[in-house]
């Protein structure tokens, strides 16, 4: 896939005649194959991706595809301010399509903006954390977002390097700072737009509990049990997986699980291990 990906800025080279593009995710060559078409192919008018369009992809798109007149960008990760620079620059578009997409709503500005384009669509598309840090966010939209974000981010590679403990792991910021206090405030005090490594220190359950942490904000399914719900208690406390941040956040389901370990699938003991576990592992973190 990465050798496929690679050949792309090549082929378009080739590709003189060329007028449409469709590519199913956002390929690693993306960049300089936005930069090759505006080079190489007058006749170009037609460009269909799904993906994390970051900030580089949209000052790609502005600057080297000014006459592009069809645009289709859904099921991908977009802010407001990647969308305003594709529209300020792609001025000749005809049709824009950011139907469920993730970062951004179509508010006024944007709506006035688009006024001059025939066909603007963007159902469903949405601000996260209009719903992830208010009460109102429905299960099913919830629910709908976890599958967005799997969808969007399967194929693209990740952004951030996190260290735990001298093991890293290469992540996206997104779905990190969507659920994780800590890092969100890491990454917006860190003040680099392209910041690509983080250093955690004295993580509670070390580096395993933090890959639970974090494929539980990629919305990856996996079994909470009596062995590791004081852990990820513990590991939810330092990431600041709040419901500020997410509505049934870590923090909420690991505590719920302690609480309903008073049913009689546990014994009375197994329940004082948990909590004393639960309750060590905070004084440590403390």
């Amino acid at each position: 896939m990465v050798e496929d990906d690679l050949r792309i800025p090549e082929l378009v080279r080739r590709w003189k005649d060329l007028e449409h593009l469709e590519m199913e995710t956002k390929p690693s060559s993306f960049l300089e194959a936005v930069v090759e078409i505006g080079r190489n192919c007058p006749r170009f008018v037609g460009l269909k991706v799904r993906g994390l369009i970051g900030r580089e992809d949209a000052k790609a798109l502005a600057q080297c595809l000014p006459e592009l007149k069809h645009l289709e960008l859904r099921k991908s990760y977009l802010t407001k301010d990647e969308l305003l620079v594709v529209i300020g620059g792609c001025r000749k578009l005809e049709t824009l399509t950011v139907k469920d997409c993730l970062g951004f709503q179509a508010d006024d500005e944007i709506l006035k903006l688009v006024s001059r384009i025939e066909w603007f669509e963007h159902e469903g598309s949405m601000l996260v954390y209009s719903y992830t840090c208010s009460n109102i966010g429905s299960r099913s939209t919830l629910q709908r977002i976890a599958s967005l974000m799997t969808w969007i981010f399967s194929d693209v590679a990740g952004d951030v390097t996190i260290y735990v403990d001298g093991q890293s792991f290469l992540l996206h910021k997104f779905p990190m700072v969507s659920r994780s206090g800590k890092i969100w405030k890491m990454v917006v005090e860190s003040r680099e737009p392209d910041l690509s490594r983080l250093e955690l220190h004295e993580v509670p359950g070390g580096a395993e509990a933090f890959e639970l942490a974090a494929k539980f904000c990629y919305g990856t399914n996996f079994e909470i049990t009596a062995s590791n719900v004081a852990q990820l208690r513990c590991i939810a406390e330092y990431l600041e997986m709040t419901e500020q941040y997410q509505e049934r956040n870590l923090i909420v389901r690991a505590e719920a699980l302690l609480n309903e370990f008073t049913n009689l699938k546990y014994s009375r003991v197994e329940i004082d291990e948990v909590r004393f576990e639960w309750a060590e592992c905070m004084l440590d973190y403390i």
